[in-house]
């Protein structure tokens, strides 16, 4: 006879139970309790299974930080790297431009401007590759402080602008029709094709924000280059505060009128806002 069976048949006797009274009340009392043991022992075993799952979610959620940390700093690598191989590269192209531009002066002034040696004045240049991370608008500004520096002739910018296309920017010039076959309207078809028109610095200017690796100073300077340029392509000339009022105006009004109206007024190139109104 088991110990709880001995207790429980002291305690039936000594409520006055005997016989077949005695043995239901011992059944049913252990019953009862092995009962409550088997829940207990099942609790304990869930509030153990809660424990090590709970366990097992902070060690998971720290695996997780620690993994989201790694890949924040080595993406804050990745990022100061991109920046200063760009400043690198920058430093270089403005160290390559001065010598290109010192090479047309000193050939300049040892030959004469006559049309039939233009070539021979012309400083190498290397042509035009995204690959290599030039950006359109530099490399046309590159380009016409060379033609400035050397001299030129008009008439001769859109062959040798022709010649330092590939890609890309060579399937713009084979889209120009012949009479539209200018520097002019070459440089234009570019610039639209690689988003370097003034409503695409517009949209730079409005939707610029700091980089991961850019201070104050940095952004700041950066928006000052975007806005210049928007500016420019405005034909908004410094200290111009009438174009430049007007130009405000007429992006506000953009702003506010449905996009398919927008889309009508500027195919038309309206260039102030009397225009648009009219």
């Amino acid at each position: 006879m088991s110990e709880l069976t001995a207790r429980l048949v002291k305690l039936g006797r000594d409520l006055g139970l005997e016989g077949p009274e005695l043995r239901a009340f011992v059944k049913e009392e252990r019953d009862r309790e092995e009962k409550r043991e088997a829940q207990e022992r099942q609790g304990k075993k869930e509030a153990q299974e809660r424990q090590e799952k709970k366990e097992a979610q902070k060690r998971q959620e720290k695996k997780e930080a620690q993994e989201r940390q790694e890949k924040k700093e080595a993406q804050e690598r990745q990022e100061k790297r991109e920046e200063q191989e760009r400043k690198d590269q920058l430093e270089l192209e403005k160290l390559k431009l001065q010598a290109e531009i010192e090479n047309a002066k000193s050939l300049h002034s040892k030959k004469d401007s006559s049309t039939s040696d233009w070539i021979a004045k012309i400083p190498r240049m290397n042509p035009f590759s995204e690959a290599k991370g030039d950006t359109m608008d530099a490399f046309l500004f590159r380009f016409e402080m060379l033609v400035k520096a050397h001299n030129w002739p008009e008439d001769k910018k859109f062959l040798a602008l022709s010649n330092l296309l590939t890609g890309e920017s060579l399937k713009v010039l084979q889209t120009l029709s012949v009479e539209l076959q200018t520097y002019a309207c070459l440089k234009q078809a570019l610039l639209k094709k690689f988003l370097c028109t003034a409503a695409d610095y517009n949209v730079k200017f409005r939707t610029a924000v700091p980089t991961n690796t850019e201070d104050a100073d940095a952004f700041i300077s950066r928006l000052e280059t975007v806005s210049d340029k928007w500016l420019e392509l405005s034909n908004i000339k410094k200290g111009d505060f009438e174009g430049l009022r007007d130009l405000i105006f007429r992006d506000q009004i953009y702003a506010s009128l449905h996009k398919e109206l927008v889309m009508f007024l500027k195919e038309r190139s309206p260039i102030s806002v009397k225009e648009v109104r009219n």
